[in-house]
This record gives C-alpha cells, sequence and structure tokens, in this order.
C-alpha cells in the first residue's frame, strides 16, 4: 500500500510539474525510472519527433531505451529499419507504447505557445490604441 501512495503522489508531482514547465526535465527522478528520455536541448525538453523533426502529436516511448517518437513517424521508420533511430539498439513496434507524460508536456506547450500569441497580440494592439 506504501509503494501504491508513493506512485500515486510521485505522478501527481510530475503532472503539476509538467502543467507549469512542460519543456523542462523533471527535477526529480520517479521510483523506478531512470533520466527523463527525452532529448534536453540548452535545458529545454526537446517535443520534436526524433525522425521527422516535427512536433510529436502521438508520442510513443521505446520500453528498450526510453527513447520516444512520434507514432505514425517511428510505424513508417520501423517498416525499413528495425533499430531505434537515435541509440541503435534493436527494436519492433511491439516494444512501443503511449507516453502519457510526454503527451502532458506536449498539451501543455501548446497551451503556453498559444497564450504568449494571444499575450503579444494583445500588446501589439494596445501599442496601437496609444497612437
Amino acid at each position: 500500500m506504501e509503494v501504491e501512495g508513493r506512485k500515486s503522489a510521485d505522478d501527481f508531482e510530475s503532472k503539476v510539474f509538467v502543467c507549469i514547465h512542460p519543456t523542462e526535465p523533471l527535477p526529480f527522478k520517479l521510483d523506478g525510472e531512470e533520466e527523463d528520455d527525452l532529448e534536453i536541448e540548452g535545458g529545454k525538453i526537446n517535443l520534436n519527433c526524433p525522425i521527422s523533426g516535427q512536433p510529436m502529436v502521438d508520442p510513443y516511448i521505446n520500453l528498450k531505451c526510453k527513447h520516444v517518437y512520434d507514432k505514425t513517424h517511428i510505424k513508417e521508420y520501423l517498416r525499413g529499419l528495425r533499430e531505434c533511430p537515435i541509440c541503435g539498439i534493436q527494436m519492433q513496434f511491439s516494444d512501443l507504447r503511449p507516453d502519457p507524460l510526454t503527451k502532458k508536456r506536449i498539451i501543455f506547450n501548446t497551451r503556453d505557445l498559444e497564450l504568449e500569441e494571444i499575450r503579444k497580440k494583445t500588446i501589439d494592439n494596445n501599442e496601437v490604441d496609444k497612437l
């Protein structure tokens, strides 16, 4: 019961952190996990698919190496090569699972980008009104 309670608390903490900081790595490790597995550039988590370079929509995590890819692009990629495009480990589609934490990061990052765009438009409109 204690382990289950800890997992629930860890899950809650990670959801709250990701809601506020969608592109930052978790500052703590969850029980049973290694590092945050998304590519980190300059302290920010890259939410682009490593195969296409496009923003991920439906992130899937490789259970073997923990790399994350967009489902559409990794399915297409695995039709040819049967290895992780990042580390080269042998893999197949059955090694992949949906990645709910990365999905939350994508949702909250999209929200933040939209809010920033609204903020910029509001500031621009206020500047025009002053003229």
